[in-house]
């Protein structure tokens, strides 16, 4: 059950290990493009990221590789995220950024991210493929800046091998995003810039309070609408302003660090994504770089503190939730609401409660 907790279960302990998402990994990149069969008999051109050379294809170190679609804003093209292409890789995915026919048919622009996915998995099973047994098929993701943003949503609604959602800057069109978002149930991520005429002042922001289950909105403070896209387009900068290298930065981390987190599934990577005392998006979000909010799934832990036995809730700081107890699994009583942790909480326990049960829900 999204964002809830048993007894039984207990998070991860935060690890520092992980690099910075928005720094290159380990290997090398490269890229090939390619035409994939896409909607309406038309082909997608498209670009393939892997991580490897394309001498000898594949890094043999890094596969399978977890699978990235990325869809492009409106009146723009795969060339805006050349860059996020390429870092990517380097940190081991397969990312697939085609350029979208459908211009504002943005739920013909979702298939045509489905098409990617059907591509990238047929060059799987393919042995003549470079990507042949190169592709973790059980983890593909979608992110998408601005329309791009919305297709990718659209995308994941009708596609369920797209496992998680990171979302730059997303921009709705007649509620088909809101619509969309409230019957998916993957882990969302919507980092955002401040609210402006090119992202429909803000747009970002309803989808995210229209996100169910588990889900984070991060909003970058003093971005515009084209720093999601790296290198910039020159129609973006003329009418949304420059992007800045620093803002660029901070939308990789944001965007990848979810992916690591929730696709890769690399739990180390929680300080970097959820406000754990002592990582970096802490500390982002005390120097104002950033703002935050998210409902997550809190870990639940029975001990003893100070010689009392009590429930440990592990999460990140400032997240709210709720906590039952039940002496069988069909009753459940509350115990508390409205808490705020920060990581661990310790709650003392009566014995004589006569609950052997006990569960810990996030709150928005």
């Amino acid at each position: 059950m999204i964002g809830r907790s048993l007894l039984t279960l207990l998070a991860a302990g935060a690890a520092f290990a992980a690099s910075d998402p928005s720094a290159d990994g380990p290997f090398a990149s490269a890229r090939q493009t390619v035409g994939i069969p896409g909607t309406q008999n038309a082909t997608l051109t498209t670009d393939v990221y892997f991580p490897g050379t394309t001498a000898s294809g594949v890094d043999g170190a890094a596969g399978p590789c977890p699978v990235i679609v990325l869809g492009h804003g409106f009146a723009q093209s795969r060339n805006q995220h050349v860059n996020q292409g390429l870092q990517l890789a380097t940190r081991g995915y397969l990312v697939l950024i085609p350029s979208f026919n459908g211009g504002s048919d943005h739920a013909r622009n979702g298939q045509d991210l489905s098409k990617c996915v059907d591509w990238i998995l047929a060059r799987n099973a393919d042995p003549a493929s470079i990507f042949f047994g190169q592709v973790r098929t059980q983890a593909v993701g979608a992110t998408g800046h601005s329309a791009g943003g919305l297709s990718a949503i659209l995308a994941a609604a009708s596609d369920p091998r797209i496992r998680v959602l990171s979302l730059m800057d997303p921009v709705d069109n007649g509620g088909q995003g809101v619509a969309a978002l409230a019957t998916l149930n993957v882990p969302v991520a919507m980092t955002w810039s401040e609210p402006s005429a090119c992202n429909a002042n803000g747009s970002a922001e309803l989808l995210y309070a229209a996100a169910r289950g588990v889900r984070r909105g991060l909003k970058i403070v003093g971005a515009n609408h084209t720093d999601p896209q790296d290198p910039a387009g020159f129609l973006s900068i003329l009418t949304c302003g420059g992007a800045n290298s620093t803002r660029q930065a901070l939308y990789r981390r944001y965007m990848a660090g979810w992916f690591e987190y929730h696709l890769r599934g690399d739990d180390s990577y929680a300080p970097w994504i959820l406000n754990y005392p002592g990582g970096q998006l802490a500390a982002d979000l005390a120097a104002n770089r950033i703002t935050y909010q998210a409902v997550v799934p809190l870990g639940l832990n029975l001990g003893l503190s100070g010689g009392v036995l009590a429930l440990e809730v592990n999460g990140p700081s400032g997240q709210r939730f709720a906590l039952e107890h039940s002496p069988n699994w069909d009753s459940w009583v509350p115990a508390a609401t409205n808490m705020t942790p920060v990581a661990p909480v310790v709650l003392p326990v009566s014995p004589s409660a006569g609950s052997k049960l006990w569960r810990t829900q996030s709150l928005p």
